[in-house]
């Protein structure tokens, strides 16, 4: 939408949706090691 209107509220939109998703994905990460870690230790 930046493109065609210029408005930096967009940018700022899909940085914010960026960061979020971009922490989301590190905690899911981080979750799916310590899943298989636990499970590979018993």
């Amino acid at each position: 939408m930046f493109l065609f209107t210029r408005d930096v509220r967009y940018l700022r939109f899909a940085w914010q949706i960026f960061k979020f998703s971009l922490v989301f994905l590190l905690v899911f990460a981080v979750l799916l090691m310590m899943g298989r870690l636990i499970l590979y230790r018993v």
